[in-house]
């Protein structure tokens, strides 16, 4: 592996997810959303939101169209 993270803020991280600044704190408050944290910094991998906004996502039961 060795591939760079792409480490984000609180406040890019929020506008990236489409979130307030204050729910992203009390998702991380919660550990509902992976983070990590050096001293009193939180950062955010751009991969791990993709793989976050991903596993969020609700598959229909059945297709509304057929092609």
């Amino acid at each position: 592996m060795g591939g760079k993270h792409k480490l984000v803020d609180v406040r890019q991280a929020a506008h990236y997810l489409g979130l307030e600044v204050s729910t992203l704190y009390q998702w991380v408050s919660q550990k509902k959303i992976a983070y990590y944290k050096s001293v009193r910094l939180v950062r955010f991998d751009l991969n791990d939101l993709d793989i976050f906004i991903e596993k969020s996502k609700v598959k229909p039961v059945k297709e509304i169209y057929e092609y």
